[in-house]
């Protein structure tokens, strides 16, 4: 009688952290343990106690968990936008000048806001996190400075009225390295690529130009033809700038044995 218990228990332990995975892995964002307690209605604390046993699960701040996808390539292509992540983000809301006092700092830990408050009636905010966020919290992001204006202001901001005027997307592959230079940059006319290594290892990023709104973001991560033609192209300028890296590397490689030969 007692084997089967011990297989039962077993069992049930592998189909809870496979919920909990699960569950994680359509959160890039990071959650808590509460909220994949709510969402598998599995105890809190049977989560806590399984966490720290799930491969690739990072606590990027107190009692906030994130699943770190490490290894030569990202869990996801290159061209799936929700593959990436951001650290800076610049948007701008619509006010009132001279109706609306609001803080100029706010910080959550996870995610800090700065505001500046313009004459033209818009308030810029400033995004910065010392972890990367996945970009799908951008409508997290949109619903929480919408709250915070609706507090100072009788006014329900719409997704169009958020414009975007800056955001850095990145990707960061931890088991790559660049060697022989430091940074790589293409700049176009909507948008500047860069690659560069980090102490994590490499990190590719997108820096926008062009200014959009909240409404564009979430077009383009549903899956809109836009996303598809962003996606392509983001494709096609990753495998440019792979061969230009190896071509860089192999000039540089060149160039070292030539200076030893005339030495």
């Amino acid at each position: 009688m007692t084997q089967p218990l011990v297989a039962t228990r077993r069992g049930g332990i592998s189909r809870k952290m496979t919920e909990i995975a699960t569950f994680m892995a359509l959160h890039p964002q990071g959650c808590t343990p509460k909220m994949i307690s709510s969402g598998t209605s599995l105890n809190v604390n049977t989560v806590k106690s399984i966490l720290p046993k799930l491969k690739n699960i990072t606590t990027i701040a107190r009692g906030f968990y994130k699943v770190l996808n490490g290894g030569d390539t990202p869990s996801t292509s290159c061209g799936d936008l929700s593959a990436w992540n951001f650290h800076n983000l610049i948007l701008s809301v619509p006010i009132i000048p001279g109706h609306l006092c609001l803080p100029k700092e706010y910080n959550y830990d996870l995610i800090k806001l700065v505001l500046t408050l313009h004459e033209e009636g818009r308030a810029v905010i400033c995004v910065s996190t010392d972890y990367p966020i996945n970009v799908s919290s951008i409508c997290i992001l949109y619903g929480l400075i919408r709250e915070l204006i609706k507090q100072y202001l009788d006014h329900s901001l719409e997704m169009n009225e958020v414009k975007v005027h800056t955001m850095e997307f990145n990707q960061d592959h931890a088991n790559l390295k660049l060697d022989g230079v430091n940074c790589i940059t293409l700049d176009s006319l909507c948008t500047q690529f860069k690659i560069y290594q980090k102490s994590i290892g490499l990190r590719i990023e997108h820096k926008t130009k062009v200014n959009f709104n909240v409404e564009n973001m979430i077009d383009m991560l549903t899956g809109s033809s836009t996303t598809i033609d962003l996606s392509a192209r983001m494709t096609e300028q990753t495998e440019r700038l792979i061969k230009l890296t190896g071509q860089t590397v192999l000039n540089t490689q060149l160039l070292n044995k030539l200076i030893e030969a005339r030495q």
